[in-house]
């Protein structure tokens, strides 16, 4: 049949990599009330409900989890969604799990070098962060994921701006079109005070997907950011101006 599980699970899968997230959670939760103790629905469904509703994506994560306790795929996407609803902790015991069950997977080893960085501190974690994603890299060095979560761990855990720029740029420099990595590379940009470059980066995501939350919100920053900048320079220089005219006047 046409709306058999498995092939709503591929409906799902293909909306979810054309970024329809709402019509793939449609074809994910009809596959799971077809088929409640298929753990593969639920993983489905927790990818596709990931920004729009974390904390079911969760849900439906640990139900996979608890349906298929040695299969990885409830690992995976449960660190990212119990990071989002903050539960930082059982985020990286999630991804300590993964690489625990795949540790010949590039993949496992950047999730955890990935939530780490976002979720780990420095005291706490030590070198972990670093060390999964090298381990990622080495694993699959042609991945730009891969060379993103380097990035996010120089950057986040280790203040170490200077790699983690190099980092995001690798990863460019293997998937030009890499959203992430653009994404970053433009906060980089603009430590640096860059802003006009960093506004060109996310400007050039929110062609490839005018619909990117994260990218809108990240331009006004930059943008109010630059504006803020111009500002002061326009208040310094009238000053200077006001100070250099009193002077004449006074000769």
């Amino acid at each position: 049949m046409s709306d058999d599980p498995n092939t709503l699970l591929r409906r799902a899968q293909a909306a979810l990599d054309l970024g329809r997230n709402e019509e793939a959670a449609g074809f994910a939760s009809t596959a799971v009330a077809k088929e409640p103790d298929n753990h593969r629905g639920h993983v489905m469904l927790a990818w596709c409900l990931l920004g729009d509703n974390n904390a079911e994506a969760l849900a439906s994560a640990q139900r996979a989890i608890a349906l298929s306790p040695n299969s990885t795929g409830g690992f995976d996407v449960a660190a990212i969604a119990a990071g989002r609803v903050g539960q930082k902790k059982q985020a990286i015991e999630y991804a300590h799990r993964y690489v625990q069950m795949e540790p010949n997977r590039a993949r496992s080893h950047r999730r955890l070098a990935e939530t780490l960085a976002y979720y780990g501190k420095k005291k706490e974690v030590g070198n972990q962060g670093y060390d999964a994603a090298l381990e990622a890299i080495k694993l699959d060095p042609d991945n730009a994921n891969n060379w993103n979560a380097m990035g996010a761990v120089y950057w986040n855990l280790h203040d170490d701006k200077k790699n983690a720029r190099l980092s995001y740029e690798k990863a460019l420099e293997i998937d030009p079109m890499n959203s992430a990595a653009k994404s970053n590379l433009a906060d980089s940009i603009v430590e640096t005070g860059d802003k006009a470059s960093a506004i060109g980066l996310v400007q050039s995501l929110i062609k490839l997907d005018p619909s990117d939350k994260h990218a809108r919100e990240q331009l006004d920053t930059i943008v109010i950011g630059f504006m803020s900048d111009l500002l002061w320079l326009t208040l310094f220089l009238s000053f200077i101006t006001f100070i250099v005219v009193a002077v004449i006047q006074e000769a």
